[in-house]
């Protein structure tokens, strides 16, 4: 059994720019623990959080019976 975990990267809709870069985020998740799965770009223009991208994370659960 896994353990799931989505990080949301708002990306800027005038510059195109992610506030954070998902490289540094799947670096920091990694050292915790964490394996990259995939990353779900959404850039609906009817959505009223703007443009993203869900980066998903996955681990085991420990002692799962």
């Amino acid at each position: 059994m896994y353990e799931y975990n989505i990080v949301r990267i708002k990306i800027n809709m005038w510059t195109s720019k992610p506030e954070q870069d998902y490289r540094d985020v799947i670096a920091e998740y990694a050292q915790a623990g964490w394996r990259f799965v995939q990353m779900i770009p959404k850039n609906w223009y009817t959505s009223s959080e703007g443009y993203f991208i869900d980066v998903i994370f996955e681990k085991p659960i420990d002692n799962y019976v």
